[in-house]
C-alpha cells in the first residue's frame, strides 16, 4: 500500500499546478521515501533545488543533510541559498535562485532565524507565489514549523518561583490553511501539550505532530506518513496516530 501511494504522488499529472508539501519531524536521518517524493517531485537528476540555510550556520550538519539527497539528484542540482538577503544585491540574487529553482528545502535549526528574514514581506511573498505555483518545498524541524500559518517559535520559562512557561509563536510561511498547527520532534521531545496550549489559544485549529525520523508527504490537501515513528494529529477532542503508509486528508 505504501508503495502504492508513492508512486501517485511521483507520477500524477504535473500538468496542472498542485501544492506538494513534505514535513519532515527533525533529526538527520531523513526518510527515504521522502527523499524519492521530493526529488522527483523536483525534476529528478535535472532538478535545481534550492537549499536555504537559515535557520542554521553549522555546516557538518548541512552536509549530513545534502549528502542523503544526492543519490536522488544530479551533479549541479542543489544551489545554496544566499545566506541572508538584507541587501538590495543580495535580494536579488536569491530572488534569482528562487526563480529558476524546481524545488526549495528548508534546513532545521533555530526556526526564530528563518522567521526574521520573513519579516521582509517582499521575500515572504516570493516565496509563497513560488509555491502556490507548484514548486514543491519541504523542510525539516525548524524548517517544518514555519510552514504554519501560526509558527511555534519555542518555549521562555519564567523566573518566577512556578518557572512557567510561555510557548511564543510567529506569523509563518502560510503554505498551509490558516486552522493547521504543525509541530516537529514531537514524541521525542514530548511536545503534545505544547500543541494542545496553542491550540487552545486558536480555537478551531488542527495540530499536526510530527515525530523524528518521519515525515508527511503532502500534495494538494491529502497528506502521507513516511518513516519510523508516527504523525499524531489533533482536531477538537479527537487524537489520531498514524504510522508508515497511513495518510488522511488535511483540507
Amino acid at each position: 500500500m505504501c508503495r502504492l501511494i508513492i508512486l501517485f504522488f511521483v507520477f500524477s499529472s504535473s500538468a496542472f499546478a498542485s501544492e506538494k508539501l513534505v514535513l519532515l519531524g527533525g533529526s538527520d536521518q531523513i526518510p527515504h521515501e521522502a527523499l524519492e517524493v521530493f526529488t522527483n517531485w523536483s525534476d529528478g537528476q535535472k532538478a535545481k533545488i534550492l537549499f536555504i540555510s537559515w535557520a542554521t550556520k553549522d555546516p557538518i550538519y548541512m552536509e549530513s543533510i545534502k549528502k542523503q539527497f544526492l543519490p536522488y539528484l544530479g551533479s549541479n542540482s542543489i544551489i545554496s541559498a544566499v545566506n541572508e538577503p538584507n541587501t538590495i544585491e543580495s535580494k536579488t540574487l536569491f530572488f534569482k535562485q528562487l526563480e529558476n529553482s524546481t524545488g526549495v528545502f528548508f534546513y532545521g535549526g533555530d526556526q526564530a532565524r528563518i522567521l526574521a528574514i520573513l519579516e521582509d514581506q517582499e521575500i515572504k511573498a516570493a516565496l509563497v507565489e513560488k509555491f502556490k505555483m507548484g514548486t514543491p518545498f519541504a523542510g525539516t524541524s525548524a524548517g517544518t514549523a514555519i510552514m504554519s500559518k501560526i509558527a511555534i517559535v519555542g518555549e521562555k520559562t519564567s523566573k518566577n518561583k512556578n518557572f512557567e512557561k510561555t510557548i511564543i509563536v510567529s506569523e509563518g510561511l502560510g503554505l498551509l490553511p490558516e486552522n493547521i498547527i504543525v509541530d516537529q520532534h514531537f514524541l521525542e521531545r514530548n511536545r503534545e501539550d505544547r500543541l494542545k496550549k496553542v491550540m487552545s489559544l486558536f480555537p478551531g485549529t488542527m495540530g499536526v505532530g510530527i515525530d523524528e525520523p518521519t515525515g508527511l508527504i503532502i500534495k494538494d490537501g491529502l497528506g502521507m506518513v513516511v518513516g519510523l515513528s508516527l504523525v499524531s494529529v489533533y482536531n477538537l477532542d479527537s487524537i489520531i496516530k498514524l504510522n508508515n503508509g497511513e495518510y488522511f486528508r488535511l483540507y
